[in-house]
């Protein structure tokens, strides 16, 4: 599916964008509220991410920007794609797929990235929705409420 953005690149995520969720990919997601991931189905097809039941909770995934990060951090240290590729025992197109952002790595590749460049790539995120009044219906909390909760929580 292609990005509802700039229509170049796979989506992968689906964000909220002024009250809309977009199917995009992780550059036009820029800092938008990530709703939902893309997965792999087994026959290897993209299916949407199911809904989220009644409940917060809270799954680590990569960070916004990770391939840049991971690119920035190698070249700082002055290591060569291939190199670092074989440091971590991975093969350097997977490598650099990953830092092209052309793939979506697994949070196990992404915590032997951050362990040996020193970074931070995996973060907890969390899905807060709320039971709505009408109908037993679930309601997705809007942008405003999060940001209000937000607010409240750091006034604590």
């Amino acid at each position: 599916m292609e990005c509802e953005i700039c229509g170049k690149r796979e989506a992968s995520v689906v964000v909220v964008i002024e009250g809309a969720k977009l199917n995009v990919c992780n550059y036009c997601a820029g800092d938008s509220k990530v709703v939902g991931r893309f997965g792999q189905s087994i026959g290897g097809s993209k299916e949407r991410p199911r809904e989220a039941r009644p409940r917060r909770r809270e799954e680590e995934e990569a960070v916004l920007g990770y391939g840049k990060k991971i690119r920035e951090a190698r070249e700082k240290i002055g290591m060569k794609l291939e190199g670092f590729a074989q440091r971590i025992n991975e093969m350097a197109s997977y490598i650099d797929r990953i830092e092209k952002e052309e793939t979506s790595p697994p949070i196990k590749v992404l915590r032997k990235i951050e362990k040996t460049l020193d970074i931070k790539l995996v973060e907890k995120v969390g899905a807060e929705i709320t039971p709505s009044h009408e109908k037993g219906k679930i309601k997705e909390l809007t942008l405003l409420e999060l940001l209000e909760m937000e607010k409240e929580k750091k006034g604590k």
